[in-house]
């Protein structure tokens, strides 16, 4: 399971996410994952100039209270997400990413 998240992480790349934050992606997820809300905090966590925030406090809590009920690790990899995005970010990836960075 860690070696699929590092594998999808790495296609997911390091930079910011280009998320408008339309919220179509999250009318399909069929577990409520608070997609807007994680790419938030990943682009938070870009800007920070941080690559691990597990062992940093700030934005590990900040991601918990904003994605609360529907963290990235929920995500089930359906790919419904992926054809709602207007960006054509690719959103599984994204999920990937933010699990290994803000819960691992």
């Amino acid at each position: 399971m860690r070696a699929r998240l590092e594998e999808d992480a790495a296609r997911a790349g390091a930079g910011t996410v280009l998320c408008r934050n339309c919220r179509f992606c999250t009318t399909v997820c069929p577990v409520g994952v608070r997609i807007p809300d994680v790419m938030t905090m990943i682009n938070l966590s870009v800007a920070a100039g941080s690559d691990d925030v597990r062992s940093g406090d700030l934005l590990r809590r900040a991601y918990e209270a904003r994605t609360a009920g529907g963290p990235a690790s929920a995500c089930v990899g359906c790919h419904a997400c992926d054809g709602r995005c207007p960006q054509g970010i690719p959103i599984i990836w994204q999920m990937a990413r933010a699990t290994l960075l803000f819960e691992r």
